[in-house]
């Protein structure tokens, strides 16, 4: 399993770590066929995901849903499928963690890609996350570019379409 944290600019190392490595495709999120893809944003922070919302929706994702708290996030995953989940850690009532150790139980989510968020660069939680089935950590404040760019390599895309 590969892990990758991206800190924001000017915290002393690169926004996109040298072993992430290739190029990126910068537009559409289409997997073979060109069915679009779904997402979940669970941020307690409105603005968070208004920004999330707008890097997704600029890669031509079909259908972005909000979670403000981790019980209406639960309600989401519980009914629908996802192909990437991106969830705070720090949340007042179920925390990101907690979301991914039930998601990781769900057949619904078994395919979704995860990418943890959070104001903490990485430690403990980070490393939880990665036991819990997260794919990704990205520190907060993070940029567009960057986000897109995680995005769309925990879904495995370059240029040339899928990663074998």
């Amino acid at each position: 399993m590969r892990l990758f944290i991206l800190l924001p600019r000017g915290a002393g190392t690169p926004l996109v770590p040298a072993r992430i490595g290739r190029s990126f495709v910068r537009s559409s999120c289409y997997p073979v066929g060109g069915v679009k893809l779904n997402a979940l944003i669970v941020d307690d922070s409105s603005a968070v995901r208004a920004f999330v919302r707008a890097a997704l929706e600029e890669a031509d994702f079909a259908h972005v849903s909000e979670a403000a708290t981790g019980f209406e996030a639960l309600r989401l995953v519980t009914a629908n499928a996802f192909d990437v989940v991106i969830v705070d850690i720090k949340m007042p009532d179920i925390n990101g963690l907690e979301l991914l150790s039930f998601m990781r139980k769900s057949p619904r989510q078994q395919g979704a890609r995860k990418i943890l968020i959070s104001t903490q660069s990485e430690g403990v939680e980070a490393r939880r996350g990665v036991e819990l089935g997260a794919d990704a950590f990205l520190q907060k404040p993070f940029d567009v570019d960057g986000l897109r760019n995680l995005i769309l390599d925990v879904l495995g895309r370059t240029s040339g379409g899928l990663l074998a």
